[in-house]
């Protein structure tokens, strides 16, 4: 019996492992950052200096931090302070996701500055840009808006689902590139429910038909800002990770049913055969 057991266990993790990489054994993933297991401080720099995010622009003013396993931007910022920025290890020059659990506990009612993009690999340009604004109908809430490159002529384009201040949300970013700029664009999801990307549906659809003078070719790194000015000001942010693929599944991440059921069972019978060990 403890034989069977044990065989039935071993045959349950080969086949939770299988589970698990069949989702993503065809897809590559540049950035796979959960900051729980970052250091409390400088997200730049020391205590994380290994960790591959590098001050991006002149400015280290209000150093971006990692606090309780999140990275944080205090809003409603008016200067320009220290952005980051994280190479892919490559320029990809296909269609790209980034996930990230966002938090937000404030947003500005117009003139709304970008907390996260991804950055393009000519000219090394912010595109694909992520930012909220308040919703001044119903209070504590906000929309997400889009803005898939920063060219003048391309202005941002905002959901019509209201967010609730206070609630985490996991967000995927579609960053749609194609060879010659035709159908570009760029998709945000809210709390998708599983990786299947075709059974979901946007939170907002940004086409690349207005706007675009120069269609982005690449993308090569992740960027996190926290560019403000007089006019254009920041939303309070918190988000615990941020994951880039090229694959919708890597960026959503949703635990898959299957895998949670023989996860169950598996926990079921390694108790079970515990206890038949200890009698």
């Amino acid at each position: 019996m403890r034989l069977y057991l044990r065989t039935k266990c071993q045959l349950l993790t080969a086949a939770m492992l299988i589970a698990t990489l069949s989702t993503s054994a065809f897809a590559t993933t540049f950035i796979n950052d959960n900051f729980s297991t970052f250091n409390n401080g400088n997200l730049v720099g020391a205590p994380n200096a290994g960790d591959g995010w590098s001050q991006l622009g002149a400015s280290g003013t209000l150093p971006l931090q990692v606090s309780g396993g999140n990275v944080v931007i205090p809003g409603g910022q008016t200067v320009d302070n220290q952005d980051a920025v994280k190479s892919l290890g490559s320029i990809v020059t296909s269609t790209v996701y980034m996930g990230l659990s966002l938090t937000l506990n404030s947003a500005p009612p117009s003139g709304a500055s970008y907390f996260v993009a991804l950055q393009e690999s000519s000219g090394s340009f912010a595109n694909d840009r992520v930012a909220a604004i308040d919703n001044a109908a119903i209070p504590g809430t906000y929309f997400l808006e889009s803005r898939y490159t920063g060219q003048g002529g391309n202005p941002f384009v905002a959901g019509t689902n209201p967010l609730v201040y206070g609630q985490t949300y996991n967000v995927v970013v579609e960053a749609i590139i194609t060879p010659t700029g035709v159908g570009e664009g760029m998709k945000l999801f809210i709390n998708p429910t599983n990786n299947n990307e075709g059974a979901q549906t946007p939170y907002l659809v940004e086409n690349a038909t207005t706007g675009f003078l120069i269609p982005p070719v690449g993308i090569q790194a992740a960027i996190i800002s926290q560019f403000g000015s007089a006019t254009t000001h920041n939303s309070g942010v918190a988000f615990d990770h941020v994951t880039v693929a090229d694959t919708f599944a890597e960026a959503a991440n949703v635990p898959e049913p299957s895998t949670m059921a023989l996860a169950s069972i598996g926990a079921v019978i390694g108790y079970v055969a515990m206890r038949r060990r200890k009698k």
